[in-house]
Parts: structure tokens; C-alpha cells; sequence
């Protein structure tokens, strides 16, 4: 039956974009633009209109692909992809998306194994409609909109000035060598970033070699090698920073605090530093529920805890935090230790000495658990969630034994 099963394709190579000529030359079309270039390379047969897209099949070093460009307009590829996937039967394992990136400056590329959308429409309509973020995406720069009153979509609609243009066009030649390599070669997407021969590799990521030998970096370095903190980076692209920390703290062994301008910012370095493969932990600033007062939402709360209780355990090689989140007072360390416990198999514990050890660390008791920090007990049974676990957990007592 498996046999039957078998997708025909080694790879799904899903490049986004509007249809129609209008938009041919435009940032947002950074995709459709790659998947022609890869057309071209591995002599793929003419496109076909089908599953809402154009399809071509293709082959390279003995792997079957299928390049994609849908039709749906960009705010609902998702239906294209699902379509395709569905269809024949295609892991999401085997899907590669490249689409456009206003975060990044313009010319460069990012490769994520998986994550979130990053406010992208069309990778947010991949994932709702596959059910799954666990897929390839390959973001190509456009640059950042000129100011934040800069209508976002007359910014990706809009085609970019000549010498801006040399960068994504290299850039896309990159994407489109980045998408053979994840699939023909099997390499794991966060270890090929960039494809480029222009790099210096240390423990963790990458560092161009222009700017690992410029005087600022230099300054940064001896800095942290005396412990002159803190140390403030400015005047360098994002991705620049991100790496600048990781590999600075991994040089001299220590463990850091990065502090970024705000939340969304924090969520992206936490993205990037996790693709480098840092042990990286971001601590939330607190967020408030309006409903019946204003009070503390308890999610982002237990979700500072347990950062928190990773912190205390020396789990994390970075902690990155918004400006706001590094402010707040947190439990102090000695308390924070105090009301930690851990609970085995086979430990003999009574169900009423637990139950005064969860209410004493804080925890709500209830009927049914439905979120962090509760727990509820009935029938020598009792349902916990705690802030470290994406859901709930139960433990069996056997008398005083836990099961």
C-alpha cells in the first residue's frame, strides 16, 4: 500500500507572487521570479495551468520536482499549495516556499527549516490552510518601506530602483540555488545561509567577513572580552546584531542578556538566534486582559515564569527581551527556587502533601484544566499544566505512589 502512497515528487518549489504583468517586476513578485529562473536551470517542461497555479515538472540530479506559481493572488496561496499537496500525496516536508521580505535589507536572503509567518499573508495562508508551519521558506530582501506611515502594500506593489533591483535579481539567483540545495542535496535549510562563498563560520551562524574585520566589530569584541557591559550595536542591519551576539557570547563562554526596542523585534531575533541554533530564551513583556477589570494575563505570566525557571537552571545560552520586558520585576531568583519542585515516577508523595506544594508555588485549582497554571484532582487523578509544557500533564497516584 505504501507504494501506492508515494508522492511522484522529491520536492513541491512554491514561489509567491500576483499574477498578471503589472506585477511582474514588483518586490511582492520576488517568488514567481525564482521559480522562472529554476525553470530555466533544470529545464523544466512548459507550465500548465492546474490546481490554481502554473506547474511545470522539472528534474535535477535524479530529483523529480514541481515548481509552482499560484494564481490565487498572494493573500490566498494557501489554497494552491494545499491543493498540490493533497493531491499527490506530498509530505510538507518536501515543500520549499520562497516568497519576499520587508524586514530585510534588499539583496539579502534568510532560510528558515520552519516558523512563523512573520506577518507575510501569503506564507500565513500556507499555514492555516496545510495546518502546519513545518515547511522550507526561503525569504529574499526587498528592503524596509521608507517610513512607518509608508502604506505597507503600495510598498511591495511597487518595483524597486535599479540599483536595488541588481540585489534581489543576485539575490534570487541565490533563493533558487538554496531551493535545489534543500531538496537534491537533503542539507538542512538553517545550515545554508547564505549559499555564498563570501562568509566566516564560527560555533554559531555566520558573520560576513567585511564585517567581522571592521573596527566596530573589533570594539564590540574586546569590549565583551574586558566585561564592559552593557554593550549597545547600532549602525548595522538586523541580521548583523543577531549574529554579533550569538557569536560573541559563544566565543567567551558566557551567557547574555539581549535587549531589542520591542516585543515584535524580540520575536524575530528569537527566530533568528533559534535558526542559528542557539539555545535561546525570550522572556515576554507582561500583557494585561481588560475583561472584568484590568488585570495580568495569566498566559504571558506563566509564560515569564517559565523562562524564567530555564534561566535559574542555566538552560539557555541568550535571553532576548523588549526594552519593556527587561524592566519589569520578576520573581526574585531565591523565591523563584524556593517554589520549584520536581515530581517523579515512582516517588512517594501524598496526594494532599502535592496539592499544598502546587497552591503554596502558586498554581489555581479547578474543575477542568484549561490553561497554564492550573490543576485540577479527582479520583486519585490529578491534571496539571505546568508553564514549561505545551499542555497539560497527568499523574496517576497509586496510594502515595505517583504513576
Amino acid at each position: 500500500m505504501g507504494l501506492f502512497n508515494k508522492s511522484k515528487y522529491d520536492g513541491i518549489i512554491v514561489g509567491l507572487g500576483n499574477p498578471g504583468d503589472k506585477y511582474e517586476k514588483t518586490r511582492h513578485n520576488v517568488g514567481f521570479r525564482t521559480v522562472d529562473i529554476l525553470a530555466k536551470e533544470c529545464a523544466a517542461a512548459p507550465f500548465k495551468n492546474k490546481f490554481h497555479s502554473l506547474v511545470a515538472d522539472a528534474g535535477i540530479n535524479g530529483k523529480k520536482l514541481l515548481l509552482c506559481k499560484p494564481l490565487t493572488y498572494m493573500n490566498e496561496s494557501g489554497l494552491a499549495v494545499s491543493e498540490i499537496l493533497n493531491f499527490y500525496k506530498c509530505d510538507i516536508s518536501t515543500l520549499v516556499v520562497i516568497s519576499d521580505d520587508v524586514s530585510m535589507d534588499a539583496g539579502r536572503l534568510r532560510i528558515r527549516a520552519n516558523g512563523s509567518h512573520g506577518g507575510h499573508n501569503g506564507l500565513r495562508d500556507i499555514i492555516e490552510l496545510c495546518g502546519t508551519d513545518q515547511f522550507c521558506r526561503i525569504k529574499v530582501g526587498v528592503g524596509c518601506k521608507p517610513g512607518p506611515d509608508y502604506d505597507l502594500a503600495a510598498w511591495v506593489l511597487g518595483k524597486p530602483d535599479p540599483e536595488n533591483e541588481k540585489k534581489i535579481s543576485a539575490a534570487e539567483n541565490d533563493a533558487a540555488k538554496a531551493a535545489v540545495a534543500v531538496i537534491c542535496e537533503g542539507t538542512a535549510a538553517e545550515q545554508i545561509q547564505p549559499i555564498t562563498e563570501h562568509i566566516m563560520q564560527f560555533k554559531y551562524g555566520f558573520i560576513p567577513k567585511k564585517l567581522a574585520g571592521t573596527k566596530g566589530f573589533s570594539e564590540l569584541e574586546q569590549a565583551a572580552k574586558n566585561g564592559t557591559f552593557p554593550i549597545a550595536v547600532s549602525g548595522a542591519a538586523h541580521i548583523h546584531r543577531v549574529v554579533m551576539s550569538a557569536v560573541l557570547m559563544s566565543e567567551l563562554g558566557r551567557k547574555a542578556l539581549v535587549v531589542t526596542a520591542g516585543e515584535s523585534e524580540s520575536e524575530r531575533v528569537l527566530e533568528d538566534l533559534s535558526a542559528l541554533g542557539v539555545n535561546v530564551l525570550r522572556l515576554p513583556a507582561r500583557d494585561y486582559s481588560f475583561r472584568g477589570g484590568v488585570t495580568v494575563s495569566h498566559e504571558y505570566e506563566h509564560a515569564r515564569i517559565g523562562t524564567l525557571a530555564r534561566m535559574l537552571a542555566g538552560d539557555f545560552d541568550l535571553c532576548v527581551a523588549s526594552a519593556d520586558a527587561a524592566a519589569s520585576i520578576t520573581v526574585p531568583p531565591e523565591v523563584l527556587k524556593r517554589r520549584c519542585f520536581t515530581v517523579r515516577c515512582d516517588e512517594s508523595v501524598s496526594e494532599e502533601t502535592l496539592v499544598s506544594r502546587l497552591i503554596a508555588g502558586g498554581y489555581k485549582r479547578c474543575d477542568q484544566v484549561e490553561g497554564a497554571g492550573q490543576f485540577s484532582v479527582r479520583g486519585g487523578i490529578l491534571d496539571i499544566f505546568t508553564p514549561n509544557l505545551p499542555e497539560p500533564c497527568r499523574i496517576d497516584f497509586f496510594g502515595d505512589d505517583i504513576d
